[in-house]
């Protein structure tokens, strides 16, 4: 018991130590290939340089949001429209032409693996765009919310997959990106405001398209990846994230989200902060390693003696040969074989399901055909018996019980080897 529990704990601190060398492995300092799309992030899947050169390129003012949509929105909204005079059912085409122009439009650009837009968020964005503002989305899968009330249809096949795109007015030139979770297929036949496919894939699918809705455009681009730190340092790649941000009309001032991504500016989710330090990462771990193995050992420890409970002995056969051992010192045959007799009738019950009130020619056939036994050796036992137990003396001769003993002996040795 002891070895047990010693190559247990030896086994526990290979376990422990591999553990806490594969983490120190993971804490130094190196490339971080998490596609974040954070516009903080160096890494090659951060979003920085894009963030960094919007203000150069397009001499716009760029302001970083990480608030909810319905709450960046909801300003520029309500200095137009007052919800509480007007349903929006109401609203069409002719309501938002009957609106003032604005003066200074706004980009709402939103760069990610995918776009989540809530029911409190919807009217707030599409009105958004209505009133002759504009919003950029570069995600490889869009909100089915969004998609629902445009009448598009996306296909999403998940899997990594490196594909060309084109942009149709730049068509001699080929860009090569790969997916980061998924690659969708849109399907436009049914959307019921204008659009434009401004980039294809090289199966043909559309990858990029603008549609213009009431007096403002909606651009949905779906290669988030190009506009990536790793494809923006290439010089065959980085002028597709700016060639597709050049088709938003103006650039008064660029709204970049990153709510989604980040969350809430001074939300203290206190999981995301040790999810995203390497070092609180590792702690955390052990942590959890620690509680796992105090819950393993406590539970053996305060685990009580489980007794080992014997299976119930059939003494009977012990008990018949204590008193034929009796009676065989007494030299009491009959008596002997009277028991046997009686153990040999429930042997036959128990094991060959048969009544034993008629000893007769069927039933010696029966028993014949089911213990495999000859038929004139089982006819022998039953004769003896009867030729025994009609002495009215006790004293039989020995040859007499050794025959039939004999021949008991023969049937359970047959039965047995069936």
């Amino acid at each position: 018991m002891k070895n047990k529990h010693a190559v247990i704990i030896i086994i526990l601190g290979i376990l422990i130590i591999g553990i806490f060398a594969f983490f120190a492995y993971r804490m130094k300092k190196g490339v971080n290939w998490k596609p974040t799309f954070y516009n903080t992030d160096t890494n090659p899947y951060g979003t920085y340089i894009t963030y960094k050169l919007l203000k150069d390129v397009f001499n716009a003012k760029i302001e970083s949001t990480r608030k909810p949509i319905y709450t960046n929105i909801r300003p520029y909204v309500d200095e137009y429209i007052n919800y509480d005079e007007i349903e929006n059912e109401e609203k069409n085409i002719l309501f938002y032409n009957s609106i003032k122009d604005i003066s200074d439009t706004t980009t709402y650009v939103f760069i990610n693996k995918s776009f989540v837009l809530e029911n409190i968020d919807l009217p707030y964005f599409l009105d958004f765009i209505a009133l002759g503002n504009n919003a950029f989305i570069s995600a490889e899968h869009l909100s089915p919310l969004l998609l629902d009330t445009l009448k598009i249809k996306a296909e999403y096949i998940y899997y990594n997959i490196d594909s060309t795109y084109t942009l149709i007015d730049y068509d001699n030139k080929r860009y090569n990106f790969q997916n980061i979770n998924s690659f969708a297929k849109l399907d436009i036949d049914e959307c019921k405001y204008p659009t434009r496919v401004l980039a294809k894939n090289n199966l043909g699918n559309t990858a990029f398209l603008q549609i213009k809705y009431g007096k403002g455009n909606l651009f949905l681009h779906m290669v988030p990846s190009a506009f990536t730190n790793i494809n923006m340092l290439k010089k065959d790649k980085y002028d597709f994230g700016f060639r597709s941000l050049s088709y938003i009309p103006s650039y008064n001032k660029i709204l970049w989200d990153e709510y989604q991504k980040q969350g809430l500016k001074g939300e203290r989710n206190m999981f995301r902060v040790l999810l995203n330090d390497r070092s609180l990462q590792l702690a955390l771990w052990i942590s959890i390693l620690g509680l796992l193995l105090y819950a393993i050992f406590g539970a053996k420890r305060k685990q009580r003696i489980i007794p080992i409970i014997k299976p119930p002995l059939n003494s009977s056969v012990e008990f018949l040969n204590t008193i034929s051992n009796l009676y065989y010192r007494k030299r009491d045959y009959k008596s002997i074989i009277n028991y046997r007799q009686l153990h040999f009738l429930d042997y036959i019950r128990k094991n060959y399901y048969m009544s034993t009130e008629d000893i007769n020619e069927e039933f010696i056939k029966t028993l014949h055909a089911k213990s495999g036994m000859d038929k004139d050796k089982l006819k022998k036992i039953f004769q003896l018996y009867d030729n025994i137990i009609l002495h009215q003396n006790s004293n039989i001769s020995n040859n007499l019980f050794l025959e039939y003993n004999n021949l008991l002996e023969e049937f359970y040795r047959e039965t047995k080897n069936k």
